[in-house]
């Protein structure tokens, strides 16, 4: 990811304040989204742009996915699919394709995210704190990395990738997409005193 900054860093800062968009350090991404654009490189976007939309063009990475353990979805066992997306300009960020429902501790089958080049439309999410549980490998899967939090550092020395800081939540429908998990509701309500 330093590399990379160092490479294309100027150039993009110069290109985002060219265009009037704010510059975010991080992966080349330039999304509008209701007619506001916001330029993210690498994911490494200020706390204010969490749960804004994001288009991603790349491919899965399915042979590298990571199931998230141990995290109800309204208040029910599910286990989540975390699956790496190489982005065309080479960078690796990890996407949560949704959640599978689960009967106590099993873990089902999980349909593998296509091959080949694909455009996502998903939101962006800070990278969560690294879990006291260690990731492990195939304890309740067959060689799948499974882990207790969605930490992108300990997801990418479980599985040898270079992962972005960030990831992504896949939106419903989407390619790959298995239950959408929840998106908090974001506005703050009427405030009507009573």
């Amino acid at each position: 990811l330093a590399h990379a900054l160092d490479r294309h860093g100027l150039r993009a800062r110069a290109a985002a304040h060219a265009h009037g968009m704010k510059y975010l350090t991080g992966t080349e991404i330039s999304v509008t989204f209701a007619g506001e654009t916001v330029h993210i490189v690498g994911l490494g976007f200020d706390a204010d742009d969490e749960w804004r939309r994001v288009t991603l063009s790349g491919s899965f990475l399915p042979e590298d996915e990571a199931v998230l353990r141990l995290r109800p979805v309204n208040g029910n066992p599910a286990v989540q699919a975390l699956t790496p997306f190489e982005l065309d300009g080479g960078e690796t960020i990890l996407v949560n394709r949704g959640y599978l429902p689960t009967a106590g501790s099993d873990i089902p089958s999980i349909e593998p995210a296509p091959t080949g080049r694909t455009e996502l439309l998903a939101v962006a999410r800070k990278n969560e704190p690294r879990p006291e549980t260690p990731a492990r490998v195939g304890e309740k899967t067959t060689g799948s990395v499974e882990v207790t939090g969605i930490n992108t550092g300990q997801i990418a020395e479980a599985t040898g990738l270079e992962l972005a800081d960030d990831y992504v939540q896949l939106s419903e429908e989407q390619p790959a997409a298995l239950n959408p998990v929840p998106i908090p509701q974001l506005d703050r309500g009427s405030h009507l005193s009573y």
